[in-house]
């Protein structure tokens, strides 16, 4: 596995990590950049590509331009936040979405001596500990977990979109409900909304899905029309425009097809007291997902499943359903690192 390691201090004095040192040395063969200058960071952030893993966690300071990479197809990005006195867990975990990555190292120190927490995207962590080479070991795993993803591929298209009333305003209100009430327990609302087109071409053929979809990276409780993508699902997802849809558009748009009488999905990162749930994690996006999930969907009035290590799923044929789902459920906070393992 190719490896690139980067971090220690760059600018006008440059200066080596010693965690980039030492952890180097359980990743046999790695590239190391530990410490240098402003070029030579913006030229391992460009190249980056050719990796498979990784470890990005450059000093830079504010008054100097920031180089971020951008990962490889497949490849597993992890970044690193220090946890200091006005910085919290929630605080590095929104560093993996602002830089695109899959987990982040939130480092802290007390008295003189470092400890790590490697958590993933969804809060979960995957280690805790000062001993270097344990994190080492949980890095792998994770990358090998990720890696391991069923994946349908995501393309930029063009093609005809059956426009026709999808209630979209009402689902819009509907998911404002949800994320009050969520938020109303303290937690931050993540997810996603989307919903079947209903009307179809006459010479559309079976095996065809259109959905409109949440795309990525918007206010997930204050959504409007403008939010969502629209997609077409074969065998592969294609979407219109310039905007990606949900990372999770692979699960729903197979959710449409196997399930047809299902036309509105509301997918959140929390948990709905009394649900059933799904018996393993699996990585945003990761068709095995699907599989666990279609053991637990019923194809008629619609219900709530929720995703073990991930969040719930409230699905319905008709929106009236869903308002009847909605009514008196009672939400459980995901609190960071305090489930099931993840391995």
């Amino acid at each position: 596995m190719k490896v690139l390691m980067v971090g220690g201090d760059f600018g006008h004095n440059p200066k080596a990590s010693s965690i980039i040192s030492k952890l180097a040395a359980f990743f046999e063969g790695a590239t190391i950049l530990n410490g240098g200058t402003i070029e030579e960071l913006q030229a391992a952030a460009e190249g980056c590509k050719q990796y498979e893993l990784v470890l990005w966690m450059p000093n830079v300071s504010n008054e100097e331009e920031k180089y971020y990479p951008k990962k490889g197809k497949g490849a597993v990005l992890f970044c690193s936040k220090v946890l200091r006195e006005n910085r919290s867990e929630v605080d590095a975990i929104a560093r993996i979405f602002k830089m695109n990555g899959n987990a982040v190292l939130a480092i802290a120190k007390v008295d003189n001596l470092f400890s790590f927490k490697l958590i993933d995207a969804l809060g979960n962590k995957w280690a805790e500990s000062s001993d270097l080479g344990l994190l080492a070991e949980k890095m792998r795993a994770l990358t090998a977990w990720t890696k391991a993803s069923l994946r349908v591929p995501t393309l930029q298209s063009s093609f005809d979109f059956p426009e026709g009333s999808t209630d979209l305003e009402k689902l819009i209100e509907i998911n404002k409900i949800v994320a009050d009430n969520f938020e109303a327990i303290g937690s931050r609302y993540f997810g996603n909304v989307s919903t079947r087109c209903m009307k179809m071409f006459p010479t559309m053929r079976l095996d065809t899905v259109y959905i409109l979809v949440s795309k990525r990276n918007v206010d997930k409780k204050r959504l409007t029309s403008e939010d969502f993508v629209k997609v077409r699902y074969q065998e592969h997802i294609e979407y219109l425009g310039d905007e990606k849809p949900s990372v999770d558009t692979a699960i729903q748009v197979n959710i449409y097809k196997e399930f047809p009488q299902i036309n509105y999905i509301i997918h959140g990162h929390g948990y709905i007291e009394g649900m059933p749930f799904t018996s393993h994690y699996f990585p945003c996006g990761d068709m095995r997902e699907f599989q666990e999930l279609a053991k637990l969907l019923s194809d008629n009035s619609g219900g709530i499943v929720n995703l073990i290590n991930h969040g719930f799923i409230i699905y319905a044929g008709q929106l009236y359903e869903m308002e009847k789902l909605i009514k008196g459920m009672q939400f459980s906070e995901r609190a960071i690192g305090h489930e099931l393992p993840c391995l």
